[in-house]
């Protein structure tokens, strides 16, 4: 199955994808459904993309969410993603899709300063599971996203931040984008300690959640300019919370059945 090119169809969009490490974890769900990975958050972002808008992917892999926002959305795409061979399959996706004009691939890691440092995969069997170790030695380039992003490029419309644990430094390097260019965000926070602090972060400079989405939570947040969109905010935001506390209740209530099932036993 190496080298296995897969077809998915949006509508009278077909994206194309390599396939070629079957056994990793992004590459093997593509493969396997035969449908976009956190499709969820891509019919969102369908939903706020024109063509022409630029986007930024940080934390790209293999480029799912990066060809969708090309190919689906005709949206530029700064695609971010430290990993050689995840970079290559960027480039190679790109080709089989006709978008290499498109996609501007950067092969660094983001940050909160610029820096050197060094990838540790942390999963062989997942590429997307790796930390940057900023040791001040290492072969890699660390830039802050300010720094990184061309202002021929500006304004960007949407950010997406995946980095593992990371995503909190990556933003902290973007204040300048995000005060000017206010971009619609999704952030990967999967421990609530990291939602916490990106949540506080981004609310000093009038960011808001407003939706989660993926197994990892990966959460929306978007920024008010005026009165009316501070209170469409505050309806989507209070909106989302009562469907977590529903989803919080009805595991509860499974949680309950099930002791009582065990005790009954």
């Amino acid at each position: 199955m190496t080298n296995t090119i897969i077809e998915i169809r949006h509508g009278s969009r077909v994206v194309k994808y390599k396939i070629a490490n079957p056994t990793d974890f992004i590459q093997k769900r593509l493969a396997q459904s035969r449908d976009f990975y956190e499709r969820a958050l891509l019919m969102d972002a369908a939903s706020r993309l024109m063509p022409g808008d630029t986007c930024v992917d940080v934390g790209a892999n293999i480029g799912n969410h990066t060809m969708f926002f090309a190919v689906v959305c005709g949206a530029r795409v700064i695609a971010i993603e430290p990993n050689y061979a995840n970079a290559s399959l960027i480039a190679e996706n790109a080709s089989l899709n006709g978008v290499e004009s498109h996609i501007d691939i950067r092969r660094v890691a983001v940050g909160q300063q610029d820096g050197r440092g060094s990838i540790e995969i942390l999963d062989p069997a997942n590429t997307g599971k790796a930390r940057i170790k900023a040791d001040g030695e290492g072969d890699l380039q660390i830039v802050t996203l300010d720094s990184l992003i061309p202002d021929d490029a500006r304004p960007v419309k949407l950010l997406k931040v995946d980095v593992e644990g990371m995503e909190l430094e990556a933003l902290k390097g973007a204040r300048r984008i995000l005060e000017t260019d206010r971009p619609y965000l999704y952030v990967e926070a999967g421990i609530s300690k990291d939602f916490l602090a990106i949540q506080s972060y981004l609310a000093d400079l009038g960011y808001a959640m407003t939706s989660r989405f993926n197994a990892t939570a990966t959460y929306a947040f978007e920024s008010a300019q005026t009165e009316g969109d501070v209170n469409k905010i505050l309806l989507r935001a209070t909106a989302q919370i009562r469907n977590e506390m529903r989803e919080f209740r009805f595991l509860i209530n499974n949680l309950i059945d099930a002791m009582k099932r065990d005790r009954a036993t």
